[in-house]
């Protein structure tokens, strides 16, 4: 089993055979990259498939190419490709990433996915801001970092997309 610095070191040190991949899955102005993108559950286990709202840890490892700042996102989307949900660093209450030329990083999100049965995708990108929270430059984008599917929920199906946990109290009119 390859400890946390050995795991960082593969995944920042690409090979030709990663580097070719990543060109056909990628795009982006550059500036930096995306290097591995990983969904774990919480004892961090690979996921392919995940339970109705199991909470997942989501690492995306990217490696800096100039001096800058850089926000982190990742987006679930649905077989449509319709964007489901998502978060990036400042939806969570953190500042950019201020990279220099050679850093690498690994940002590590957790979230619940109250998502009906279905397939999903995972897209991951790397951006700068160019006016904070109105435009960005899409350094690095990869639309289908992670392939999924959710098992249907115990109880009640669904039939929307995402639950939202709603409350509900029922009592005979006129009493």
């Amino acid at each position: 089993m390859l400890v946390k610095n050995e795991l960082l070191k593969l995944h920042t040190m690409p090979s030709k055979l990663q580097l070719a991949f990543h060109s056909l899955v990628s795009y982006g102005s550059s500036g930096a990259r995306i290097t591995y993108v990983e969904m774990l559950d919480l004892d961090n286990q690979s996921l392919s498939t995940i339970e109705f709202n199991q909470e997942v840890k989501i690492n995306i490892f990217f490696e800096s190419y100039v001096n800058s700042n850089v926000a982190v996102y990742f987006g679930i989307m649905d077989e449509k490709k319709n964007q489901i949900t998502g978060a990036g660093l400042r939806q969570v209450g953190l500042p950019l990433i201020d990279s220099k030329n050679g850093d690498r990083f690994v940002v590590s999100y957790k979230i619940k996915l109250p998502l009906e049965e279905g397939n999903y995708s995972l897209m991951a990108q790397l951006s700068r801001p160019i006016i904070l929270d109105q435009t960005a430059d899409f350094v690095d984008v990869v639309d289908n970092a992670i392939v999924f599917s959710v098992n249907r929920r115990e109880g009640a199906k669904l039939w929307a997309k995402v639950y939202l946990f709603p409350t509900c109290e029922v009592k005979r009119a006129y009493e």
